[in-house]
């Protein structure tokens, strides 16, 4: 359990470390190319540490793939964080942990209960009701159309990579995960690191301090998953973690952001959640 509460704790970190970057009008993407450095270096050091055998290059394939996508798809949930609120944004993200299960059913007859179907029909009326009315409901949230895009966006590029970690953990074999994990921010970090130096971002102390930050809570978030899947069922791990980080992300964005919800995305984010519970329940 301490190991559960450890990964919720390193996965809201993440979120909320980016917001207090934006709310400090730092430049997050400087401190992203330094927290993807920190991860990459952790989790190379993780791997070399933990010890090797061979590994399907396919891995080192699909990591590098996903860590791009990763990168990618950084701008657009930082912009989602402005105009939707992270507890929106990190609720349409939670439910894009779905697609690869059916996903997995069509390309690899892996079965999909009856569950994980009536969550697939539930997650178009959860992501529309979340959507955050025009003019938004404080904290800075402005809502709108570009709010509405962004959090379909948000919602297909971590279908992405969700699916990209299933077809990759179809492969893993003895600690080979590790080396998938490395890969993954090894791409993140050169993508992030030659932007900036192509764009020549100024990275400050505060930069630096604040991307160690979300880098150690990056890492430790695989760590504490990594663990907590060795100890508990999946289900129990996903089902409960899904459940508390759009929770504890929802009331800490209210409590430090002022980011109000009004009654339709409050219902929005209880079929979020329900569409977490029934997509891991077996």
């Amino acid at each position: 359990m301490i190991n559960l509460c450890c990964y919720i704790a390193a996965s809201i970190a993440f979120h909320q470390l980016f917001r207090f970057g934006q709310q400090k009008k730092t430049d997050v993407l400087s401190t992203a190319a330094v927290n993807y450095f920190v991860a990459a270096v952790l989790t190379l050091s993780w791997y070399l540490i933990a010890g090797h055998g061979e590994s399907d290059r396919r891995l080192i394939v699909y990591g590098l793939c996903n860590g791009a996508v990763y990168y990618v798809s950084l701008p657009v949930l930082l912009r989602a964080y402005q105009l939707a609120g992270v507890g929106v944004t990190v609720a349409v993200l939670c439910t894009s942990n779905l697609p690869p299960v059916i996903i997995a059913f069509l390309a690899w007859d892996e079965p999909v209960t009856n569950m994980q179907w009536a969550a697939l029909a539930l997650v178009p009326v959860a992501i529309f009701l979340m959507r955050p009315r025009d003019g938004g409901t404080g904290g800075g949230i402005k809502g709108g159309v570009k709010a509405d895009i962004l959090l379909v966006l948000i919602f297909v590029m971590g279908s992405v990579m969700m699916t990209t970690h299933k077809a990759a953990s179809r492969i893993v074999e003895n600690d080979s995960e590790l080396l998938y994990n490395f890969c993954v921010f090894a791409a993140a970090m050169v993508t992030s690191v030659g932007y900036a130096f192509y764009a020549r971002l100024r990275v400050t102390r505060f930069d630096c301090g604040l991307g160690l930050g979300i880098g150690v809570a990056n890492t430790l978030n695989i760590v504490f998953l990594l663990l907590s899947l060795g100890v508990m069922s999946t289900a129990i791990v996903f089902t409960t973690a899904g459940t508390a980080v759009i929770s504890l992300n929802l009331a800490l964005s209210w409590l430090l952001w002022k980011e109000a919800i009004d009654r339709r995305q409050a219902l929005g984010l209880v079929l979020a959640i329900l569409v977490v519970v029934l997509t891991h329940l077996t």
